[in-house]
């Protein structure tokens, strides 16, 4: 078949060696915890800036024209979804979430209720409750 296409069998893909470095298996706590850190940098960058900086409209995030807040909100409410189906619960109508990204809180609330809603993220993953996944992440650790 390759000669009537015209080629010959020695034009074969070549993938350049995979990197010695290179972890198959990803562990999802791991990752996870990795994200607590980064949105733990991200809130200490926030935070040094003045609540009219936090407010500043930008021609991205939340419909191509929020804030800071309302993207910060936004993101945070995505997560509590998440946790919410993580827990098994069904989400309740938007209009009696307790918070809106076209309303978002003060950046003191974000800052306060989103290190606890990431660690409850990550105790209700049903990965944090497979004994192999708790010692590769105690060993990595």
């Amino acid at each position: 078949m390759l000669a009537r296409q015209g080629r010959t069998a020695s034009r074969r893909l070549h993938f350049p060696p995979v990197p010695r470095h290179y972890t198959p298996a990803v562990n999802p706590l791991k990752t996870y915890d990795y994200l607590l850190l980064t949105r733990r940098r991200i809130l200490d960058a926030v935070r040094s800036l003045t609540p009219e900086q936090h407010r500043q409209r930008f021609p991205f995030g939340v419909n191509d024209g929020g804030n800071l807040l309302a993207t910060l909100t936004h993101i945070m409410i995505s997560e509590w979804c998440y946790l919410e189906r993580l827990q098994g619960r069904t989400l309740p109508p938007y209009d009696q979430w307790l918070i809106k990204y076209e309303n978002p809180p003060a950046f003191e609330t974000i800052d306060a209720m989103w290190p606890d809603q990431g660690e409850r993220v990550r105790a209700a993953s049903p990965i944090s409750a497979c004994p192999m996944t708790r010692a590769a992440t105690s060993a990595s650790t």
